[in-house]
């Protein structure tokens, strides 16, 4: 059975991909001050505000409906 991986095998080419696409990041992530710092602000806001996303967690929408079945009355 040549050429076939066993299971639970890790896979060796997989696992270096994996560190040279981390090695990778981290080069770009390291440089990525001077980059925004060198694009006109228009740009620069632009660029953070796509990475945005990646830095905050998601807001969600909450309700004030605590299962209540009339409508809440600040008495004012």
């Amino acid at each position: 059975m040549k050429g076939k991986k066993q299971p639970d095998t890790p896979d060796t080419t997989i696992k270096g991909l994996h560190g040279q696409l981390k090695a990778i990041m981290a080069r770009e992530l390291e440089k990525l001050p001077e980059l925004l710092d060198a694009l006109p602000p228009q740009e620069r806001i632009k660029a953070v505000l796509q990475l945005l996303p990646y830095t905050t967690p998601k807001v969600e929408t909450c309700s004030n409906d605590w299962g209540e079945k009339r409508p809440f009355d600040w008495g004012v």
